[in-house]
């Protein structure tokens, strides 16, 4: 029958998974990118704190030496956790004039280092002219650090960096990779639209099997409904349902009977 139960039952069911879906790929589409923009910052603004307190407990050690050893296993464990790269610095300073960027402890290699301290002086330079946007949109400033989103031209990548001054007058400078953001939310939104391809076919058909289930006694209670009408009331509903279903098919059986007795 075209415009059966059975049928709109699949079409409003498809509608409605559809809809699920495509609700799903839009919030993804749209909002996951900033959602993990978000969760970074809050990872850069965690780390902060942990080294900085770690600074902070470090200053109250006595014996020098030992401190030195579990600093550094600390900071260790900081960047494993968080997967940024780390690097905590000084500067030299020649008559009151910055000259460059003294590295205490950083996670980058050699070449990585020269272009971390280019990026420090360019932060630094631009502060000193009351900039606080170096080559980067300025995410958010705390009371001691500053986070930034930039384009790195040299390697033609977005990161999200975070500089801030801690309690023993060193500095620290994070990195993370914001276009591996953009990557894994767009790999999630193809994984989303297939797998919804997948499940909405998956569904169609699953939804021809329960419709078909639903509609299945309905037809037989239409079948003996037609018996009826024509006075063949031999015709009775004997299947035993808890449901409306079945409370149909028992009315249907006394109707029998009462026009049987009149007739």
């Amino acid at each position: 029958m075209r415009h059966s139960i059975r049928n709109r039952l699949i079409l409003t069911l498809t509608a409605l998974l559809l809809c699920m879906i495509m609700t799903f790929w839009f919030v993804n589409r749209f909002f996951l990118t900033s959602y993990y923009e978000m969760r970074k910052v809050s990872l850069m603004e965690g780390v902060f704190g942990e080294v900085d307190e770690l600074y902070r407990q470090a200053a109250k050690e006595a014996e020098q030496e030992e401190m030195s050893a579990d600093f550094a296993n600390a900071l260790e464990g900081v960047v494993v956790d968080s997967g940024v790269s780390l690097s905590i610095f000084g500067f030299i300073d020649l008559y009151g004039q910055i000259i460059l960027p003294n590295f205490v402890f950083t996670t980058s290699n050699d070449r990585q280092q020269e272009r971390t301290r280019e990026r420090i002086i360019e932060i630094v330079d631009s502060a000193n002219q009351g900039s606080m946007n170096p080559f980067g949109d300025l995410i958010k400033e705390g009371e001691r650090y500053y986070i930034y989103k930039m384009y790195d031209e040299k390697m033609d990548a977005e990161y999200l960096e975070c500089i801030g001054e801690l309690q023993n007058e060193n500095w620290l400078y994070l990195r993370t990779d914001y276009q591996s953001m953009r990557e894994s939310a767009v790999i999630t939104n193809q994984f989303v639209g297939y797998i919804g391809l997948i499940i909405t076919l998956c569904g169609i058909v699953l939804m021809f099997f329960i419709g078909r289930s639903f509609t299945k006694p309905i037809m037989r209670l239409s079948d003996i409904a037609k018996r009826i009408a024509g006075l063949d009331f031999d015709a009775k509903y004997e299947e035993h349902r808890d449901d409306e279903i079945g409370a149909l098919g028992d009315s249907m059986n006394i109707l029998s009977e009462k026009l049987e007795r009149r007739n």
